[in-house]
């Protein structure tokens, strides 16, 4: 912050992926979503009225083949 001070520069801090889930503005947004314990980025684009779906696991092998 210091080396942009005096100039209209637009600064911002990088965060980690932990700070990113946690920040409030992506919190407040549901930016980020759990599934299967994992945390990883919402569905995107949303709409309003064709909300997304929340994301499943992955398949295991062989779950959708008929025996």
């Amino acid at each position: 912050a210091a080396l942009a001070a005096g100039t209209d520069a637009c600064l911002a801090p990088v965060l980690d992926p932990g700070e990113a889930v946690e920040h409030p503005h992506n919190a407040a947004r549901a930016t980020f979503v759990e599934v299967a314990g994992k945390v990883q980025p919402a569905p995107a684009p949303r709409f309003d009225r064709t909300p997304a779906a929340t994301p499943t696991p992955p398949a295991n092998p062989g779950e959708h083949t008929e025996a």
